[in-house]
């Protein structure tokens, strides 16, 4: 072959591939790329706000609350009152608010029942007497019931002592608030009965509660 035919050839050849290589550059036909992205860590998350929940109202409207109820009291059922005895010391004490719930007539005279006190085998009723409009004496006829039989027993106190005169004469339209009636009792026979004697002669049961108190409440059966 001649020199003349195969540069020939050779510039064919080469303005072929030029032409290829053209193409190649400028020509390339469209593809999917896929660009490497770093991936969000697992352990973040996207909340939408449709995935949080709100509380709403007031939180006392789910929270129980307690109420006290404080007893009533009259002289046909009972009395409460303030409690402020020591069960372990064995004292048991209860005061009334006024106007005293348990209260009886002497006469012009009333007597209200102020409080109740246990220390030892020392039972002391606290007593409060309202005179009427003219000076009299006042009988102290609590006692206690000792047995079945119906047998009784007087105060250590045998009556009341008024200071105007140091006797059971009170003064007209005075009320004393100091006086007492004590007795002494057997610790094994609780609850305890008495009668206000006299005209009103009602009964009633006294014992000791457990949170150191003293309750006095009526009983229905009456007479003499």
């Amino acid at each position: 072959m001649s020199l003349k035919k195969i540069l020939l050839i050779i510039v064919v050849a080469d303005l072929v591939l030029a032409t290829i290589a053209y193409f190649v550059v400028f020509y390339n036909t469209p593809g999917t790329y896929e660009v490497a992205t770093s991936p969000i860590p697992t352990t973040s998350t996207i909340l939408s706000s449709s995935s949080i929940a709100l509380a709403s109202g007031t939180a006392s409207s789910s929270i129980p609350t307690s109420t006290a109820t404080i007893g009533s009291a009259s002289s046909s059922t009972g009395a409460t009152g303030t409690s402020s005895g020591n069960p372990s010391q064995s004292v048991y004490a209860t005061a009334y608010a006024f106007p005293y719930p348990l209260n009886w007539s002497e006469g012009d005279a009333s007597i209200s029942i102020m409080g109740a006190a246990l220390q030892g085998n020392q039972l002391t009723l606290e007593l409060a007497v309202a005179i009427g409009n003219s000076m009299q004496c006042v009988p102290l006829n609590v006692k206690m019931l000792i047995d079945e039989q119906g047998d009784l027993a007087s105060p250590l106190t045998p009556q009341f002592t008024f200071p105007e005169t140091n006797s059971c004469e009170g003064a007209p339209g005075a009320t004393y608030t100091d006086q007492q009636a004590i007795f002494n009792v057997d610790l094994t026979a609780f609850p305890l009965f008495f009668t206000t004697g006299g005209a009103s002669n009602i009964f009633l049961q006294v014992a000791t509660t457990t949170d150191g108190g003293v309750s006095v409440t009526t009983q229905n059966t009456s007479g003499q």
